[in-house]
């Protein structure tokens, strides 16, 4: 998220780039984890995007915000990558369900691309057809 924080206070790249550059980044460096890979995707969107709540406060002047900001996509993004690792669990042992739920526009819409809006397409697939729409 601190790279992606410093990308988004890049005005000179464009959001293509900025997305590239952040995947380029995690498959070189660190590693491409799905909710981390799919928020900047999200994020940068130029149709729609549910930008106002996933980093909520990044541009503050006063830097314990912006830190919070930051924290607080990080906590989105660790709370999504675990609930699916929840579900890929619970549909290896058991019959389990889970929900999902938040009022916040962004974890959900990352959430729903990553667990699949299409369940009957290829994964490859159902990951382009969701995001084909953003």
């Amino acid at each position: 998220m601190l790279m992606f924080a410093q990308l988004e206070l890049t005005p000179e790249l464009a959001s293509i780039n900025r997305v590239l550059t952040l995947l380029k980044w995690m498959c070189s460096d660190v590693i491409i984890v799905g909710p981390a890979a799919i928020f900047p995707c999200v994020y940068f969107a130029p149709l729609n995007p549910p930008r106002q709540g996933l980093l909520k406060g990044l541009r503050s002047p006063n830097r314990e915000r912006a830190l919070a900001a930051i924290k607080n996509a990080a906590w989105d993004i660790t709370h999504i990558s675990d609930f699916i690792e929840r579900i890929n669990e619970a549909l290896a042992e058991d019959q389990r369900r889970f929900i999902f739920t938040t009022l916040d526009d962004g974890p959900r819409t990352i959430t729903s691309l990553v667990i699949g809006e299409y369940p009957d397409a290829p994964p490859a697939d159902g990951l382009s057809l969701s995001l084909r729409k953003w």
